[in-house]
């Protein structure tokens, strides 16, 4: 009689318990981060998340019926067996059509089973999918989390600095602070502002403020987090990244305007943004001062003071 061998059985149910292990999802409590990319993490966590219960419900199902098939199979076989030993006892044979009758049962069991274990390995390689992408999806808030943590301990570390004639010390959270105010897409740049001012000695308060003055503090920029206007309109040049532009806009207004002397708010104004110039045909500029002297003073700086670095605040 034909009977063909089911899959290992013993494999599939290792498998799937290997599956069903994923650590509990937690909320996340990142105040700091940009809002909208920590909801679009969470969107994605919590969809994987769905989409794997999903899958382990469907899972579960499969493998129940087939725990049922293989019963019923094993069952069938049994009565197949008992058949055969009881002709074999009286010595009679068993009757061709009771014979090809129970073959074609023992095979579209079989058939069955097949069906069965191949779905059963089909939804564990589902689940297993699933598994992945919801594990991804939480390590990529976690590491998330991790960064802002990071960042934030970055913040407290640098401390409090005084620049220009005093005045009220500078932190990296009061930089993040006003920024926020403004809805700013730099909000969390406060330590890069910070260290750029330490290390080229010059209030990033100023350098805030023109970003202000030139792209209201980053929401319409030119080129790439360019926030200041450089090379605007004709040549716009575009940096890396926001740490990036920080940077190299603190080394070029020390090394090409306070170097030169030119440490006040009015005669940084004509160099950096000159009025009539030929790249201002709306005449912009000639606002340029006061815009950059409110933004200043918003955030405690001296616009008649903006080179220098007084020295940690104590």
């Amino acid at each position: 009689m034909n009977r063909r061998r089911s899959a290992p059985i013993a494999a599939l149910v290792v498998l799937v318990a290997a599956v069903l292990v994923l650590p509990p999802f937690t909320a996340t409590a990142a105040t700091q981060l940009p809002r909208a990319l920590v909801k679009k993490l969470e969107a994605d966590r919590d969809s994987a998340q769905q989409r794997l219960d999903a899958e382990r419900e469907a899972l579960g199902t499969v493998a129940t019926r087939q725990r049922e098939i293989a019963a019923a199979n094993a069952h069938l076989k049994r009565r197949v067996e008992l058949l055969e030993g009881t002709a074999t006892l009286v010595g009679m044979p068993v009757p061709s059509g009771i014979q090809e009758t129970m073959s074609e049962a023992v095979d579209a069991q079989q058939q069955r089973l097949d069906d069965a274990e191949s779905k059963l390995t089909a939804a564990t390689e589902r689940a297993s999918r699933a598994q992945g992408i919801a594990l991804d999806a939480d390590r990529r808030l976690r590491a998330l989390e991790r960064a802002s943590k990071t960042e934030s301990e970055r913040d407290t570390s640098l401390g409090s600095w005084q620049f220009g004639s005093g005045g009220p010390p500078v932190s990296a959270a009061s930089i993040d602070q006003y920024l926020q105010s403004k809805g700013s897409p730099m909000a969390g740049q406060g330590a890069a502002f910070l260290e750029a001012g330490v290390e080229y000695e010059i209030d990033p308060r100023l350098i805030v403020a023109i970003a202000g003055a030139e792209s209201y503090f980053g929401i319409t920029t030119c080129a790439d987090f360019n926030a200041w206007g450089w090379g605007c309109p004709t040549r716009p040049q575009a940096f890396t990244g926001w740490p990036h532009a920080i940077r190299t806009v603190a080394k070029g207004l020390r090394e090409n305007y306070l170097d030169d002397g030119l440490e006040t708010v009015g005669e940084i104004h004509l160099r950096y943004a000159p009025p009539n110039a030929t790249n201002d045909p709306n005449g912009l500029n000639f606002a340029w001062p006061d815009n950059v002297a409110k933004f200043l003073v918003e955030q405690g700086g001296d616009p008649q003071h903006v080179a220098g670095l007084v020295g940690p605040s104590r």
